[in-house]
């Protein structure tokens, strides 16, 4: 069952591609990098860099393999 997406905080030093990346993968977790640049519009490189760089921030984690796996966002640093 999904949970209803909350708004990103605006002061946490995200900008709209990193909130829109965020805002995809809270509505389905299990999303491809390029099943998320297909929803953002969003370059799949530029995804790629940018969940490099939330990974790195704490900001969100792979669980699992990366076919078969599913991204978890940690709300608290929202």
């Amino acid at each position: 069952k999904k949970k209803p997406a909350e708004p990103i905080s605006s002061d946490n030093g995200l900008d709209e591609k990193d909130k829109a990346i965020i805002q995809c993968i809270l509505q389905n977790s299990s999303s491809s990098k390029q099943e998320i640049a297909e929803i953002t519009s969003i370059p799949f490189s530029t995804v790629k860099k940018r969940l490099s760089k939330l990974t790195a921030a704490g900001f969100v984690r792979r669980e699992g393999s990366d076919k078969n796996g599913i991204w978890v966002v940690d709300r608290e640093r929202l």
